[in-house]
């Protein structure tokens, strides 16, 4: 009996992606947030800052997507590789093995990507859009 194959989800389209014919890009950080992020560092100084200023801090975007080759623009700036290379855990540990020699690899968001679609699965869109991913402080 043929175990079950894992279902991937696209990052974009938010359906289902063919392990044969999906992908795993990696974009540059965006322009947009490397200002918004100086912007909030301008206006909340120093090296000590409160729960909530920090929590008011941009939200990283996600780097790391797994998707449909059709659903990525400009795949040609960004490093990409096919997900039937990585959809299992040995293509997982070659990757992050492979990965981790590249200068401008960040352990950080390749973590959060293998959690979010190895580990605990990824959420819907409708998911997010119900939960807030910033607690409010009480005072």
């Amino acid at each position: 009996m043929k175990a079950a194959q894992k279902q991937f989800v696209c990052d974009v389209c938010d359906k289902p992606t063919p392990i044969e014919t999906g992908i795993v890009q990696h974009k540059p950080m965006p322009r947009e947030f490397k200002k918004q992020v100086a912007a909030w560092e301008k206006k909340n100084p120093g090296p000590f800052r409160t729960l909530q200023v920090y929590m008011d801090r941009p939200d990283e975007p996600q780097l790391w997507q797994l998707g449909h080759l059709n659903c990525f623009k400009d795949i040609n700036e960004d490093y990409w590789f096919p997900l039937d290379t990585c959809a299992n855990p040995s293509g997982v540990l070659h990757w992050t093995a492979h990965l981790s020699h590249k200068d401008w690899f960040d352990i950080h968001d390749w973590g959060k990507f293998i959690e979010r679609h190895f580990l605990y699965g990824r959420p819907s869109k409708q998911e997010l859009k119900a939960t807030d991913p910033k607690p409010q402080m009480v005072q």
